[in-house]
């Protein structure tokens, strides 16, 4: 958490990744409403963008894995 707030990264099915390995790009972020413990849907974007071909080339998308918390600057 910093200034701007908690925020989470994470990955999902999507039209775009449907055949990418466990879905493991595009990566998304969303703020976290630290006081009703959810997801603000309105601030959702791309943060680790899909590169190459989710749907002819699945298995060779660049794709993060091994999650980890990270403090970040609002600069960062």
């Amino acid at each position: 958490m910093h200034s701007d707030g908690l925020f989470l990264v994470y990955t999902h099915k999507d039209d775009s990744n449907e055949k990418v390995k466990r879905w493991r790009a595009p990566w998304w972020m969303r703020k976290v409403d630290t006081e009703n413990h959810r997801l603000r849907r309105s601030t959702e974007k791309i943060v680790l963008p899909l590169v190459g071909h989710g749907d002819n080339a699945p298995e060779d998308v660049a794709f993060m894995d091994n999650f980890n918390v990270t403090d970040a600057s609002p600069d960062d």
